[in-house]
């Protein structure tokens, strides 16, 4: 059973390579779950202020710590230096955020860290950021019903998966760079899926997600729902 309601789902198509197992690195710490706090951007200042907005960050988009870093106004000689002395994303993510932080002191604020999240493209790390600022509890282990869809699609069509990022309108720039970043097509594959529900937010829904799929020449089929 992949998610509640949904007991099988098959995409047929044209048969190409699978990949058995889906694994995905999740990061481990113990922020789970984020509470809201109202803000106001010409106070916002302190550790304990930016601390959640932090946490979302460093949980949800560490793999883009060099674009949020050069977003955030870090000069290339310090993001060089933390991508030396950090030998993981989630390591360096914190660190440029700190780092920002203590050189803009009450420049750093919630509104500047929302818009340079967005110049990175992940619209939906922004709304959650959005969502703290405004009091909303957000839980950074909520199920997530697009990623049974994930794993099926890259399991069962990864052959496929630039054909499908230009279903998913992912920019061309970005399908580049993920496929000189990766040697095997399931990769590829995943990473574009996320890329995609990145770049749209709550706009990345099931319904388009199965829109672009059929545009391929695949159908996805689901019984039981």
């Amino acid at each position: 059973q992949l998610s509640e309601g949904v007991h099988e789902m098959r995409i047929k198509g044209a048969g190409h390579g699978s990949r058995n197992e889906v694994g995905q690195k999740h990061w481990s710490d113990d922020e789970t779950s984020i509470q809201g706090a109202a803000y106001s951007t010409s106070t916002i200042n302190t550790y304990e202020d930016l601390t959640p907005y932090f946490n979302v960050i460093a949980k949800k988009m560490s793999a883009d710590w060099q674009e949020l870093a050069t977003n955030l106004g870090l000069p290339w000689d310090q993001i060089r230096k933390v991508k030396i002395q950090h030998s993981d994303p989630y390591s360096c993510c914190q660190e440029i955020l700190d780092q920002w932080r203590y050189n803009h002191d009450r420049q750093a604020t919630v509104d500047a860290l929302i818009k340079a999240v967005k110049t990175t493209g992940n619209q939906d790390v922004a709304e959650k950021l959005e969502a703290v600022a405004i009091g909303e509890d957000v839980d950074l282990n909520a199920e997530d019903e697009l990623k049974p869809y994930f794993d099926l699609i890259a399991k069962e069509m990864p052959a496929d998966w630039s054909q499908l990022a230009v279903s998913l309108d992912v920019p061309f720039a970005r399908i580049r760079a993920v496929k000189q970043e990766n040697q095997d097509c399931w990769t590829c594959c995943y990473q574009i899926l996320e890329r995609w529900r990145s770049y749209n937010g709550r706009k990345a829904t099931k319904e388009g997600l199965i829109k672009a799929v059929k545009e391929t020449g695949h159908e996805v089929t689901m019984a039981g729902k």
